[in-house]
């Protein structure tokens, strides 16, 4: 959802997640992820004038370390 003037557009969204985690032991892992998104266009108005936005495209890189709690 987007803000437009006094109220809320709804935009086209879509999302992807990309990884990787590695295990070196039963416990502890070492993850890599990417996480993209695409909006659509979207309309807002200044005063009297209308803008339209072009598509947004946003990347994400996470790297993080994980502790396995307990046997699941």
């Amino acid at each position: 959802m987007a803000p437009q003037g006094a109220g809320i557009q709804i935009v086209p969204t879509a999302l992807m997640d990309v990884g990787m985690r590695y295990h070196w032991t039963d416990k502890w892992s070492l993850r890599i992820e990417s996480f993209f998104g695409w909006l659509g266009s979207s309309r807002d108005y200044v005063g009297n004038r209308e803008i339209s936005s072009i598509q947004y495209f946003s990347n994400n890189i996470v790297v993080g370390i994980g502790y396995a709690l307990g046997n699941f």
